[in-house]
């Protein structure tokens, strides 16, 4: 995946659902943190009825070299508008997604609540660690030792 920054730039909305969008930026200033990232306007698609699910996610991770560029996770977001998937796996692909592109040692909790349908609200909670060892790529990857 390529790493060049989104800020700053015009970026049209993926059409559908992918992680190839999110970027990262290296921490300059390494400190004691959690970042704690929200979107109160998520959006995706019931696999049954095609009927939207609206919802808010809370990402929270520690950063250990580099952080969630904010523009690409809104745009990561957004792509999955049309992707039509159960709440609560949609809540895992987050939590999975960001723990491979945070890399080794970096833990993610992912919170998402959505809109009650039909009488019933669904909230789900995911925590993701890259743990396995990990294959270095050419453009910049990293391996877990």
């Amino acid at each position: 995946m390529d790493n060049e920054t989104l800020l700053g730039k015009a970026i049209p909305v993926p059409e559908s659902y992918t992680r190839e969008i999110l970027r990262t930026i290296p921490i300059r200033a390494p400190s004691d943190m959690s970042v704690v990232l929200v979107s109160e306007e998520f959006t995706s698609v019931c696999p049954i009825t095609g009927q939207p699910d609206f919802g808010k996610v809370v990402v929270t991770y520690k950063p250990v070299d580099k952080y969630i560029e904010s523009k690409s996770f809104k745009l990561y977001l957004a792509s999955f508008r049309n992707y039509k998937s159960f709440q609560e796996d949609i809540t895992a692909i987050i939590a999975d997604d960001l723990a491979m592109l945070l890399g080794c040692k970096t833990v993610v909790y992912v919170e998402t609540d959505f809109v009650a349908r039909g009488g019933v609200a669904i909230g789900a909670r995911a925590t993701s660690m890259l743990t396995a060892k990990v294959v270095t790529v050419e453009k910049g990857g990293d391996a877990c030792q």
